[in-house]
């Protein structure tokens, strides 16, 4: 038989009548937990699953989960065990943010990203749930994951160096290899395959493809900022015109485009998340002058003096950003843009492209349907398939 241990009876009882495992109830009286179980069986006495932090704060747990936390975060928080906190919450019928199940819409989106080869992680956080959340309805669908560590160390190292040493992408290495460019830029940045700019402090210089891209861009949907020394500039675009960010990161890929996704939050008014894929190209050099051209106090305009390299690939970019068919004609959305600037471009347009345009309510540009047909002879070459549907 064991030793006796003595211990005060009247703390114990205060203790445990506090909702105290035995542990502490074992730290509190300096004994082993062993002698406040044996104790505890003595008397009768069921186990205390609530910790009396948990007991005395329900709403504070409450709280806590509507903001998002974990349990992980919350028992860390709480010094109590996430089995502890998960009882609670069953008892009291809780659910937190990470704990909400899905629509069948967002699985449908969830599983359409992992298709496309993002991590069950990267997944389970534009969705608020958890990576096994995303898991469970991955193998239920029968989609394998293509972001895992194990593909990611079966990369053909030799393959990857040769096409990373020609100067390719991330895009267009994970074409080749049959993986993401997520799983070949986290392949990349594991193993030190930095690129040169990020080395040297030098990127790629503009070629006039890249130019006449961006400018396009540019009035479009594009946006550039000051990253501390060079400018940065991003692209962003819905789910409908998902294979069009991907044509853009393939024509710009030798400035080492990155490209994500990211879910909103639920709309409270129409109940749906809503999918932006982005396109980022890095902190250049050769971007500060069109981005200070494009922006005074952070406000966009329209650099005319810049347009001499404006043609007719930089308005199909700019047409597959913001235009759209309207009534016999075109019309490009330049809501943005103040009326003083508009004119200047109506007259570009017109002296460039014998475009004919008219400015209408809300700061839109209409474009004339024989103007408009006059156009789209020239920018459909340069158009991606997915935005056809807005000159046929």
């Amino acid at each position: 038989m064991g030793k006796s241990v003595n211990i005060d009876m009247e703390k114990f009882h205060v203790l445990y009548n506090q909702g105290l495992s035995d542990n502490k109830i074992a730290k509190e009286l300096d004994c082993d937990r062993k002698t406040i179980e044996r104790r505890r069986h003595k008397l009768g006495l069921p186990v205390n699953f609530w910790q009396s932090e948990v007991k005395r704060n329900p709403e504070l747990i409450k709280q806590m989960l509507e903001e998002g936390k974990s349990s992980a975060e919350i028992s860390k928080l709480l010094k109590v065990s996430v089995t502890t906190l998960t009882k609670f919450k069953k008892e009291n019928n809780i659910r937190g943010a990470y704990d909400t199940k899905m629509t069948k819409e967002d699985i449908d989106k969830a599983m359409s990203l992992a298709q496309e080869g993002y991590m069950d992680t990267e997944i389970a956080k534009l969705f608020g749930v958890t990576a096994g959340n995303i898991m469970f309805h991955r193998k239920n669908r029968g989609i394998e994951s293509q972001f895992t560590y194990d593909k990611i160390s079966k990369i053909d190292n030799k393959k990857f160096e040769e096409l990373f040493n020609q100067g390719l992408g991330d895009n267009e290495i994970g074409k080749a290899l049959g993986m993401s460019s997520d799983g070949i830029y986290s392949h990349r940045i594991r193993h030190g395959y930095l690129r040169r700019s990020f080395k040297e402090n030098e990127l790629n210089p503009l070629t006039q493809d890249n130019l006449e891209i961006i400018l396009g861009i540019m009035m479009g949907d594009g946006s550039m900022e000051h990253n501390y020394k060079n400018a940065r500039m991003s692209i962003a675009h819905g789910e409908k015109q998902k294979e069009y960010s991907y044509y853009i990161a393939d024509k710009l890929s030798n400035l080492n485009p990155h490209t994500y996704v990211s879910v909103s939050k639920l709309n409270e008014r129409t109940g749906k998340r809503y999918t932006s894929y982005w396109v980022d190209l890095p902190a250049n050099p050769a971007f500060n002058e069109i981005c200070d051209h494009f922006y005074v106090n952070r406000i966009k305009r329209i650099p005319i003096e810049l347009f001499d390299n404006f043609t007719w690939q930089s308005l199909a970019y700019m047409f597959m950003d913001d235009g759209s068919k309207a009534h016999c004609g075109g019309q490009l959305a330049t809501n943005c843009f103040t009326i003083e600037d508009l004119q200047k471009f109506q007259d570009f347009l017109l002296r460039k492209f014998n475009i004919e345009t008219t400015i209408c309510k809300r700061h839109t540009l209409y474009i004339k349907a024989k103007s408009f047909r006059h156009m789209k002879s020239h920018i459909e070459p340069y158009m991606c398939e997915c935005t056809k549907y807005k000159i046929r």
